[in-house]
């Protein structure tokens, strides 16, 4: 009861102080989701939470165990929608337009709303300056250069924060 109440108290005080954006934005600290603030802080983030056996390399065992983290609902063998977008919302900080997007466009090849052990087959291998160089390329080139994204906060941060910037040790 508590916590419907703060809910409630948040979404008055949000509406009438101007508040801007989803209510996810305001829903998603609560849960303990804590992002980096910025672009460079994601992508150092999405690489040590990637490479998971010290070898600087981005392949499939690490892929499979960064995968146990997306559970949420107790099984293990499926990656729901839902999961995927909470997940890079809360640990990431993208935007949740941006999360549907990856997972429709990159990672539901078959369209059934979920992976599983059969959409990670693939031969995934990645020195660690690629894996970076591809974090920050799938925001700036095939998300953001689309027109219709341009509205979503996450292409003002890549515009802010160039490649270099963002790739910088």
């Amino acid at each position: 009861m508590k916590s419907l109440v703060l809910l409630i108290l948040a979404a008055v005080v949000a509406s009438s102080s101007g508040f801007q954006g989803s209510w996810s934005d305001l829903v998603y600290p609560m849960w303990g989701c804590n992002p980096p603030k910025t672009l460079r802080g994601v992508v150092k983030l999405a690489m040590f939470n990637n490479i998971r056996n010290d070898d600087e390399v981005i392949d499939q065992k690490d892929f499979m165990i960064d995968l146990m983290e997306y559970d949420y609902d107790n099984d293990p063998c499926q990656v729901q929608k839902w999961e995927w977008v909470y997940h890079w919302r809360c640990v990431y900080g993208y935007s949740e337009r941006y999360t549907r997007w990856f997972f429709d466009n990159r990672i539901d090849i078959r369209k059934v709303g979920y992976i599983d052990l059969t959409d990670t087959t693939a031969n995934i291998s990645f020195p660690t300056e690629e894996f970076k160089a591809r974090q920050y390329d799938r925001l700036a080139v095939d998300y953001c250069n689309n027109t219709v994204n341009w509205e979503d906060p996450l292409c003002d941060r890549v515009k802010a924060e160039t490649r270099e910037m963002v790739l910088a040790e």
